[in-house]
């Protein structure tokens, strides 16, 4: 992989609320036990261990503010991914302003000089110790990237799963559908027509160059899409009702309203299926 392709690589953001707020708290914690452990910004001259941990704490308190800042006003541009050259650049931005104001801070409790080299100086610091968090940050969304892919493919693969295709001369034109949405399939010359709802319950009708066998095919695995005569498939679970006399019964769909005939031989067969709903 080239250095360019790596810059180029995109991460998905931290949108989630939850999410921000425990980023934001381990950035915070991260340059809290930092300078507790390495002792930068004259934390050495501090002897009573009550107000190191009190200055410690109020430099994680601006690293967590900066970062939840930066964390929320991704959510405020709507923004779900960005390359890792994008992210590296806004990291170094929110580290400069985390320095300008831990410096402010430190100027405050130490009373320190402001001059341009100690402002320097205290950006270096600064971005070494953020570079924990900032290693943390990406990490997180590596691993992040990583598992909503995952569950993205699966959803996928389940839904995909679910489908059939059935197929048209012209493979522009095949209809990917789940058979529960069927509701009836219709043989008229050379084509199939194929009435279908969908998850609005709205009824669409497709016409499709095929036979009724490619159809039947394809869905011999669907237990209640059945043949009911020579030119129809039908699915059980939209029946309304049966009506006709012992010559000629015909099943009255659900949602289209469809009179669909069965042949003599599939009468009692359709009939069993039924059960109570007839």
């Amino acid at each position: 992989m080239s250095f360019l392709s790596i810059l180029n690589k995109e991460y998905v953001l931290p949108n989630s609320g939850k999410i921000r707020l425990i980023l934001s708290v381990g950035f915070g914690l991260t340059i809290f036990f930092i300078l507790i452990i390495f002792s930068p910004f004259g934390f050495e001259n501090i002897s009573v261990l009550t107000e190191k941990l009190l200055v410690a704490f109020g430099y994680g308190f601006i690293a967590f503010l900066v970062w939840y800042v930066v964390l929320l006003s991704i959510k405020s541009s709507k923004f779900n991914k960005a390359k890792l050259w994008q992210i590296i650049i806004a990291l170094i931005i929110t580290q400069f302003f985390a320095g300008i104001f831990s410096m402010i801070y430190n100027n405050i409790i130490f009373d320190n000089p402001s001059y341009l080299d100690f402002f320097l100086r205290f950006q270096v610091i600064v971005f070494l110790t953020g570079i924990f968090a900032c290693i943390y940050l990406i990490l997180f969304m590596e691993t992040n990237y990583y598992l909503k892919l995952i569950a993205q493919n699966s959803e996928l693969l389940e839904i995909t799963s679910s489908q059939i295709t059935l197929h048209d001369q012209n493979p522009e034109k095949n209809l990917m559908i789940s058979p529960d949405n069927i509701i009836c399939i219709q043989s008229q010359d050379n084509y199939i027509k194929v009435e279908w709802k969908n998850d609005e319950n709205r009824i669409n009708s497709t016409l499709l160059r095929a036979t009724l066998n490619s159809a039947i095919t394809v869905l011999s695995n669907s237990d209640n899409i059945i043949q009911c005569h020579r030119s129809y498939l039908i699915n059980l679970n939209y029946v309304d009702s049966v009506k006709g006399n012992a010559l000629s019964k015909k099943c009255i769909m659900l949602f289209s309203g469809s009179a669909v005939p069965i042949a003599r031989p599939k009468v009692q067969l359709i009939l069993d299926r039924l059960g109570s709903k007839v």
